[in-house]
């Protein structure tokens, strides 16, 4: 039997096994753009593999993550650091590659129907 078959002869089975595909791609993806902070670049291939990530890949961001935080961590405890800064991230200029991971991160979150941030 072929999909056209399928869709045509029982489209009740077909939504429900298109919307399950839907359910688990919009799991994967959102389980790696957990990861966005930590390596974009990392973050982007592994949407555009089309697989889950594996144990290694979110345990090298993790690391990655927490290395980032450290840095900052560091940085703001450093004498003439000004703590009470109020200039947000968002106010902050974008990289053209953070605007081209941005950009990408709300692509993905569109064509997956997701809330964008």
């Amino acid at each position: 039997m072929t999909k056209e078959q399928l869709q045509k002869d029982h489209p009740e089975v077909y939504a429900s096994i298109f919307e399950t595909g839907v359910t688990a791609e919009k799991a994967r993806v959102e389980g790696i753009l957990v990861f966005l902070d930590a390596d974009p670049k990392a973050c982007k291939a592994a949407i555009e593999a089309g697989v889950p990530l594996s144990d290694k890949a979110k345990n090298e961001l993790l690391l990655a993550q927490y290395k980032k935080d450290q840095v900052a961590i560091t940085a703001a405890a450093a004498p003439g650091a000004n703590a009470t800064s109020t200039k947000q991230p968002e106010d902050v200029e974008q990289t053209a590659k953070q605007k081209e991971v941005s950009d990408f991160e709300i692509a993905a979150r569109k064509k997956l129907g997701l809330k964008i941030a």
